[in-house]
This record gives C-alpha cells, structure tokens and sequence, in this order.
C-alpha cells in the first residue's frame, strides 16, 4: 500500500513540473523527486515480493 501512495506523490510532482509557470530550477526538483518517490515505490514492492529465489549452481560444468 505504501508503493501506492509513492506513485501517486510522484505522479502529483510529475504533474506540478509539467505547468508552465513553474520556474526550470523548480521543475528540476521536482523532477528529481518524483524519481526519488518512484525508486522508493520500486523499493517497498520488492520488499513485499521477498527475497529473490536463489538460483541453483549449474552442476554441468563440474561433471567430467
């Protein structure tokens, strides 16, 4: 649920920047935070998948 609420504040940054009254170091920033929110979205959803399964050894190369 916590991802959810990241993408939305990054969407609602995305959208501020997009206004044409925003000054170009104010759209940078916000630009920026909006990737900040989305990596942090990215984060928690991979928290909630758990751990990658480890993959198993290729066993082929050591048999003679």
């Amino acid at each position: 649920m916590e991802s959810v609420y990241c993408r939305e504040r990054a969407q609602k940054c995305l959208e501020e920047a997009r206004r044409l009254d925003v000054p170009e170091d104010q759209r940078e920033c916000l630009l920026w935070m909006a990737d900040q929110w989305l990596e942090l979205a990215d984060a928690l959803e991979s928290l909630d998948r758990g751990p990658e399964p480890a993959s198993r050894p290729d066993n082929a190369s050591t048999l003679h």
